[in-house]
């Protein structure tokens, strides 16, 4: 399933949300799929504004609660890494690992409800 490279951790709902749905639609197989995918993507990406105010408070929080014990400097050396060439690329993998694992979890979640649904 294709889904939009992450530039921005919200793109990652909307891939997760688009599996499902794709997978939904693969298994309740209606007349017009792609035309209502192409649908549900068109609304997903109008959402993607809402989504991200939605996301913005819970990254925060979640930023500050996983490094709420590093002192300044500890962060400070994890900025200067993660800005990084070598700190870039580890995110851009681990952020492409999550995503794929997430989309085929989903996809996965999102047939079996689908099968469910076509009985």
């Amino acid at each position: 399933m294709p889904w939009v490279p992450l530039k921005h951790p919200w793109w990652l709902n909307i891939n997760t949300q688009f599996a499902v749905a794709t997978a939904i639609f693969s298994a309740l197989k209606p007349e017009g799929a792609e035309r209502r995918l192409s649908a549900v993507r068109r609304q997903l990406g109008k959402k993607r504004s809402a989504i991200r105010t939605a996301m913005r408070p819970q990254i925060l929080s979640s930023f500050l609660y996983t490094y709420r014990d590093l002192t300044n400097n500890e962060i400070l050396a994890y900025i200067d890494f993660a800005t990084s060439e070598t700190g870039k690329k580890y995110h851009t993998v681990i952020i492409d690992g999550v995503q794929k694992a997430l989309v085929k979890s989903s996809t996965q979640w999102g047939q079996r409800i689908g099968d469910i649904l076509a009985q």
